[in-house]
């Protein structure tokens, strides 16, 4: 499981999106999955209020996100701006400014929802992944 910081792009939606939890192949970090908040896998055809898959799907990672050995940088240049570029489905890219925009005011929904943040604690709490401490809304 991958901390918050590191799956806010597979979290948008501030109702249901933010409830998502990012996971990575252990061996290589290479192959995502993502789960919503009841536990099914996050598709490109997944439709749950403002869940919608092909925003928050895990994809494949060319160069890993968690794994220590890569280039600083890697992730960013191999994975995230071909997707600021071209979305994880052809014709669904929004453009890095509005990308950026979501996932952080998502990030932010995420901060402030006590129920989207035990979600998180319950099982991060299981990986040895560091717990997110509620500070109530801004």
């Amino acid at each position: 499981m991958l901390d918050y910081d590191k799956a806010i792009f597979h979290m948008t939606g501030e109702e249901e999106g933010i409830f998502n939890l990012k996971f990575v192949s252990k061996d290589d970090g290479r192959y995502e999955a993502v789960y919503d908040r009841k536990g099914n896998l996050v598709t490109e055809n997944t439709r749950s209020g403002d869940n919608i898959g092909y925003r928050n799907m895990g994809t494949y990672n060319y160069a890993s996100p968690s794994k220590k050995g890569d280039q600083k940088g890697d992730h960013t240049m191999y994975d995230i701006i071909p997707f600021y570029m071209y979305g994880n489905i052809r014709g669904t890219n929004r453009g890095m400014s509005t990308e950026n925009d979501i996932a952080f005011k998502c990030k932010d929904k995420f901060l402030e929802s006590k129920e989207a943040i035990e979600h998180y604690n319950g099982i991060a709490d299981k990986f040895d992944i560091d717990l997110v401490e509620y500070k109530g809304k801004k």
